[in-house]
């Protein structure tokens, strides 16, 4: 048993409360949607660093023009395909959440007599 984790008189955190790595579900669409994020993410700071570098080795303003030019229609490029695969994720978790839930009500409109 992990004992609670005092963080503050007015919270505390339970780590038995979040579950156990092999109980995750890496098949969920929100999963996925975490997964691709987190790549993102990374990526993105791959892509800045190497920027950076690049910016430090221009000789001439024209140069760094052309870096920051090229960078910023990569990362334009990047962001549009990335809400792309966004939002294809967050259709799947619809359709996927949805698949249990019963619209409407148990009882018909006009089943209760006048």
């Amino acid at each position: 048993m992990i004992p609670l984790i005092e963080t503050s008189d007015a919270m505390s955190v339970d780590l038995n409360s979040w579950g156990k790595a092999e109980d995750i579900r890496t098949d969920h669409p929100m999963t996925r949607l975490m997964q691709e994020t987190t790549q993102f993410v990374s990526r993105q700071i791959t892509r800045q660093a190497t920027h950076r570098n690049a910016l430090f080795a221009c000789k001439t303003p024209f140069e760094m023009m052309a870096v920051q030019t090229a960078f910023y229609q990569q990362m334009r490029d990047d962001y549009m395909a990335q809400s792309g695969r966004v939002m294809s994720l967050l259709q799947d978790a619809g359709r996927t959440g949805r698949a249990g839930i019963r619209f409407g009500t148990a009882r018909a409109y006009d089943d209760v007599p006048i």
